[in-house]
């Protein structure tokens, strides 16, 4: 190592400690053994005192090198050793701070933004030092506790702004070094406040936006914009030896093949890049870097989303001997796009590595297949045998690693799969917006519910299922279980399933109050035997008002077909049915949010054969619906057109041309054909069979 590398690892030793974690913006499934001190976790933008530390003691949500308290207000924390007195703005100080010392506070982020962390200290001496750690991320660097004359008058101290994801975090003060009167220092308060932009402006492309696919990117080509809005660099000066960004602090030496490097990298450190992608598609991070020692990490984010996960750089001959480093295969976009390399962990040596150049390889996408065979109805599918076919294909997962105790069980899926449930894996971790694939066949067209065994602490999580983008299910409700491996069995609404191949896709839509879905441990697919058609109260007459709303008894599929799972009207009038009906009409009940496709029974008796006609009650302001009324097979109306109205609160009497009906009971169905310009073929308020 060359000393100006040596002079820089040992003035960065102190942000080097902390293994890297990749931010994660959910809920852990398992409790977490640190909980918050008050019956919240604290918000961004809001006073931490430093007295009201996480609860769970030693080791875990604190660490204080004497066993008792040795402050003034023992009773303040009973039990714990962290030296609390009175004082400061919220009552209590924690005091007697000494190095390797530490203090946890859960903390929830709202909006993914810039944030830097405001504390107030006080000590009579100078020396003392002290960082925050974000999930095991130092994020600050180090604060420099000072002389503020008195261990009761308190100064704030504000870091270098850093990012932050939305999501949970533990955050961790740690006592680095004590001041030369052999103390840490009085701690008083926190604060986490979000930031705006550096001053020094926008982030703008070097020069020309950069092509990206396919083509060298020199590191030194990273954006202009300043500290904080294209880069982030933990020191104030270029620690290297060009000049070739002298306005910049980013430490940037001669060498490589693109003639300057990016050297004397450190964990938090970022460069950002606009790019502009002629297709988007499936692509790989390829990374020219050199080091001498293994260890150090680094990762590829684009709108705060890391994409690539933990790139490892490999050791090489010389801190000038460069090798490739490839990321796995993620998505992007085309078009322009601000890229964000990232500098995570140090190695051994205490470097990043050096820099020279990274290049966007495009991939071929892979395609999607079974995890054996494809699933047939009836049969247990394990939530953790989804499809293959990878990230953005077979599944989605928000986070590139896989948090689950069994990572081999799917080795290279970021989906999250730990070992218990049923089938002996289940999926956690789940968040929304997540999604699992499975390949089924089915042999038997028909109705199905789907089943699901599942398992969480809270209630309020949800999840439904497609096939071909077209929403089956609805929103399935995930039950409080009582434990993360306590399983309960979920059911679906019954939905109609064609026969042959497709791909059921699972989508979890909502986190219970505990911020997780669930765990999942299987699926499965029941056949549904629905009940008959039957009238709602009893066959209509000719002549008779006939309520849109009081269509058949029998359900999907059976007395109606209906495009969405659930009713979106807001009128509870047949609970569990998926027709949209909602309040008004002459009736009481219309039937709205039509589509092209749908139907509804009705059960009439005609006493005399003859010639009839159907008159219908609709609003719609716009013109084109159409629909007609017909009995089985047979269209007997033709095309009924329905006359625009003012508004869709405002019915017409749209009359069909003449047809015969025997005597007798029979089952009308009435079809929606074609919407109107505004997309609906209207708002029903009733029929009527009058003689023609």
């Amino acid at each position: 190592m060359s000393m100006k590398q040596k002079k820089n690892a040992r003035a960065r030793i102190t942000v080097l400690g902390a293994l890297f974690e990749t931010l994660e913006t959910r809920q852990l499934l398992t409790a977490a053994p640190s909980l918050s001190f008050n019956p919240l976790p604290f918000g961004t933008n809001q006073i931490i005192p430093a007295a009201q530390y996480d609860t769970g003691g030693e080791g875990v949500s604190y660490h204080d090198t004497t066993p008792t308290d040795l402050g003034n207000a023992p009773t303040y924390r009973t039990g714990s050793a962290v030296d609390v007195s009175t004082g400061g703005t919220s009552g209590h100080i924690v005091t007697f701070t000494q190095a390797g010392e530490y203090l946890v506070y859960s903390l929830v982020v709202p909006t993914t933004a810039m944030y830097s962390v405001q504390s107030s200290a006080a000590n009579v001496s100078t020396g003392g030092l002290f960082h925050v750690d974000f999930n095991n991320v130092n994020l600050t660097g180090d604060f420099a506790n000072p002389n503020t004359g008195s261990y009761t008058n308190f100064l704030t101290q504000t870091s270098a702004p850093f990012e932050l994801a939305a999501g949970t975090y533990k955050m961790k003060v740690v006592i680095d070094a004590n001041a030369a009167n052999g103390a840490g220092g009085n701690l008083n308060w926190f604060d986490v406040i979000q930031t705006p932009a550096a001053a020094s402006g926008t982030d703008v492309p070097f020069g020309t936006t950069i092509p990206g696919s396919g083509v060298n990117i020199p590191f030194v080509n990273y954006d202009k914009g300043g500290e904080g809005v294209a880069y982030h660099d933990t020191t104030p000066l270029n620690n290297g030896n060009s000049s070739f960004r002298n306005n910049s602090s980013v430490d940037i030496s001669s060498g490589g093949v693109s003639g300057n490097i990016v050297g004397f990298t450190a964990p938090t450190e970022y460069l950002n890049y606009t790019i502009n992608l002629p297709t988007g598609g499936n692509y790989a991070l390829q990374v020219s870097a050199a080091n001498t020692a293994a260890g150090g990490i680094f990762h590829l984010s684009e709108n705060g989303v890391n994409l690539t996960g933990s790139v490892a750089i490999a050791a090489t001959a010389a801190f000038t001997t460069y090798a490739t480093d490839t990321s796995p295969v993620f998505k992007l976009p085309a078009g322009k796009q601000i890229v964000r390399l990232a500098f995570d962990k140090a190695a051994t040596n205490g470097a990043v590595g050096n820099f020279d150049f990274f290049k966007l390889v495009p991939m071929a996408p892979p395609t999607e297949a079974p995890f054996t065979t494809a699933f047939a109805a009836n049969v247990t599918i394990p939530a953790a045998s989804y499809d293959k076919g990878g990230e953005g294909v077979a599944y989605h997962d928000t986070t590139p690693t896989d948090l689950g105790t069994a990572p081999t069980h799917r080795t290279g899926d970021a989906v999250d799969v730990s070992t218990g449930g049923t089938t002996g894996f289940y999926v956690g971790y789940v968040v929304p917006t997540e999604y699992l694939n499975y390949s089924l066949n089915i042999a038997t067209a028909g109705m199905y519910e789907l089943q699901a065994n599942t398992a969480n602490t809270a209630a309020g999580g949800t999840f439904h299922a497609e096939v071909a983008g077209v929403n089956l299910t609805g929103a399935i409700a995930v039950a409080n279980s009582a434990s993360y491996t306590t399983f309960l069995k979920d059911t679906s609404t019954p939905f109609t399933l064609a026969k042959g191949s497709q791909i059921l896709h699972v989508v979890f839509d909502k986190a219970a109050s505990n911020g997780a879905v669930g765990n999942f441990d299987y699926f499965k697919l029941v056949p549904f035997t629905p009940a008959p058609d039957s009238p709602f109260t009893t066959a209509f007459v000719p002549n008779q008002t006939i309520p849109a709303a009081n269509y058949d008894k029998g359900g999907e599929g059976v007395s109606y077909h209906d495009t969405t799972p659930t009713n979106l009207g807001n009128d509870n009038h047949r609970p569990g049915d998926g027709v949209d009906i909602k309040t008004g009409g002459t009736t009481g009940n219309i039937v709205g949010y039509t589509a092209a496709g749908e139907w509804l029974q009705y059960t009439v008796t005609i006493t005399t054969a003859g010639n009839y006609k159907l008159e219908a009650s609709v609003a719609n302001p716009s013109a084109g619906a159409t629909f007609h009324v017909a009995l089985g097979t047979t269209n007997l109306s033709g095309k009924i057109t329905v006359t625009p109205t003012t508004d869709f609160n405002t019915y017409a009497t749209d009359t069909s041309a003449s047809f015969a009906l025997s005597a007798g009971t029979h089952i009308l169905r009435v079809f929606f054909d074609t919407t109107a310009a505004n997309g609906a073929v209207g708002n029903f308020d009733w029929f009527k069979l009058v003689p023609a």
